[in-house]
């Protein structure tokens, strides 16, 4: 939740291999002087410029109003500042212009005394692995995209009209790129531009528990003649 909606901004060491390009864009009826992504992929490749991320800010304020990513959409409304920081107590998270989630923030207050009893975990908790999470891609968009390449269609494919979905298990590591690529299922004919495009993809990191940390994901890479 916090990675996703509230604090979506990638790590900064992240963002060494993009160039940042600044434009305006139109989200709702406002006008926003947003910066996007981009990167440099193979020469027989194609990204959409709408792959990237793009991170939008207030015309008067230094401070984050929309986080696009493809379809999706994060917005914060009704910005406040507390203890020297920036808070949406609104927070709208759209997909394909659909609402996914309305959050409202009700209370803003300094922290209280809480009783011991409340931070200490009970004897009878027992220790989760955290070093390793697996997800599942194709039921989750999280964790997100980056930078994405496009899969060149092989011409023995195209001339044969084969179609279909390759599914490949990687890892993701703690730094967003993608370890590990291994073809579960799909077309034979289609599997090694699958592999070669997922090898260029970037993650924003899982952080658990405040640290980056690799993470299991099965990747859904999807051909088709569009007819």
């Amino acid at each position: 939740m916090r990675a996703s909606v509230v604090d979506p901004l990638p790590d900064p060491s992240l963002l060494k291999s993009f160039t940042l390009v600044r434009r305006e864009r139109k989200v709702g009826k406002e006008k926003l002087e947003c910066v996007s992504f981009t990167s440099p992929v193979r020469s027989n490749l194609q990204v959409n410029e709408d792959s990237y991320p793009a991170e939008c800010f207030g015309a008067s304020l230094p401070v984050l109003r929309v986080f696009i990513h493809g379809s999706q959409q994060i917005v914060h409304n009704q910005l406040i500042q507390f203890q020297g920081h920036f808070i949406a107590k609104n927070v709208q998270v759209w997909n394909q212009g659909k609402t996914l989630a309305d959050l409202e923030l009700d209370e803003v207050e300094t922290l209280k005394q809480s009783p011991e009893s409340v931070i200490n975990p009970p004897s009878s908790a027992l220790l989760v692995d955290l070093t390793q999470i697996r997800l599942n891609q194709g039921k989750t968009q999280f964790p997100p995209l980056l930078q994405i390449a496009i899969p060149a269609y092989p011409d023995v494919a195209k001339g044969r009209r084969v179609q279909g979905m390759v599914t490949i298990k990687a890892t993701i590591g703690a730094d967003g790129h993608v370890e590990n690529p291994e073809v579960v299922n799909g077309p034979m004919e289609l599997r090694a531009a699958s592999l070669d495009a997922v090898r260029q993809w970037i993650y924003s990191p899982l952080y658990v528990m405040g640290k980056p940390t690799p993470v299991e994901t099965e990747i859904h890479v999807i051909f088709s003649f569009g007819d």
